[in-house]
C-alpha cells in the first residue's frame, strides 16, 4: 500500500537519511485515515480552518480562476454522493437530491462538515495525528508552529523562527501566497460573506459537533460576526 502513495518515492532515503519529507494537501482529507496507517511513521496536522472563512476562500478562489477543476465545488455532486456514503452520520445528513436544492454556501458548509467529519473519524485512536485550528495558528503562530514541529519531531530552528516572523509581518495578494498577515487571513471572511449568508453556514454547521470547536462564533444557535 505505501508504494501506492507516488509522493513517497520523490526522495531516496538511503542517500540522504537526514532528509524529512513535507507534504501539504488541500484535497487528502478523505486519503488521511489511510495514509496514517500505511505510513505509521508519518506525524499528520490536520488544520481546521472555520467554516467561513474555507467557504468564503473557496468562492473567492473560484471567482478569480485559481483552481483547474471545471467544476465549481458546490456542484461537485460525484464528490457529494461519496461524502454522504463515507459519513459516519447517515442519518443525519441530507440526501443528494436536498443538497440539489440548496443555495451555494450551505452546499459548501455540508462539504466543509462531511469532509471534516469523516477525516477526523478515520484517524480516531491515529497517535501519529492531531489536529489545530487555523484560527488558533493566526492568532499565535510562533507559538503554535512550536508545538507542531515538537509533535512532528522537527527541532526548532532560528531560520524557522526567522520564516515565521516574515511570513507573518506582511501580505501578498497572491491567492497561494504563504505570506499573510495572520489577524487578516483568520477574519477576511467577515468582509466577504453577507450576515445572511454567514447565517446559512451556521444552521448547516451547528448540526454537526465540530460547530462546538467555534464558540467564539455562536450566538442564538447559529454563527455571527465576532
Amino acid at each position: 500500500m505505501v508504494r501506492e502513495l507516488p509522493i513517497l518515492d520523490l526522495v531516496d532515503y538511503d542517500r540522504v537519511r537526514e532528509l524529512h519529507l513535507v507534504w501539504k494537501s488541500i484535497e487528502s482529507l478523505g486519503r488521511l485515515g489511510i495514509i496514517l496507517r500505511a505510513v505509521p511513521d508519518c506525524r499528520a496536522i490536520l488544520i481546521l480552518r472555520h467554516p467561513c472563512g474555507y467557504i468564503a476562500s473557496v468562492l473567492a478562489g473560484e471567482g478569480n480562476n485559481q483552481f483547474t477543476s471545471p467544476t465549481s465545488s458546490s456542484e461537485d455532486y460525484p464528490v457529494y454522493e461519496m461524502l454522504l456514503e463515507r459519513s459516519p452520520h447517515k442519518s443525519r445528513n441530507p440526501s443528494l437530491d436536498d443538497l440539489k436544492t440548496m443555495r451555494t454556501v450551505e452546499r459548501l458548509a455540508w462539504r466543509w462538515v462531511l469532509f471534516n467529519e469523516i477525516s477526523l473519524a478515520d484517524a480516531d485512536g491515529c497517535n501519529n495525528c492531531i489536529f489545530v485550528r487555523y484560527e488558533d495558528l493566526c492568532a499565535q503562530p510562533t507559538a503554535k508552529a512550536k508545538e507542531l514541529l515538537q509533535f512532528a519531531g522537527l527541532s526548532w530552528h532560528a531560520q524557522v523562527e526567522t520564516f515565521v516572523h516574515r511570513s507573518t509581518s506582511h501580505s501578498s495578494t497572491h491567492y497561494y501566497s504563504v505570506f499573510k498577515n495572520p489577524k487578516e487571513s483568520s477574519t477576511k471572511w467577515e468582509h466577504q460573506l453577507s450576515p445572511q449568508e454567514v447565517e446559512r453556514i451556521g444552521s448547516v454547521v451547528q448540526k454537526s459537533d465540530l460547530f462546538d470547536l467555534y464558540p467564539e462564533s455562536y450566538g442564538e444557535g447559529s454563527f455571527k460576526y465576532a
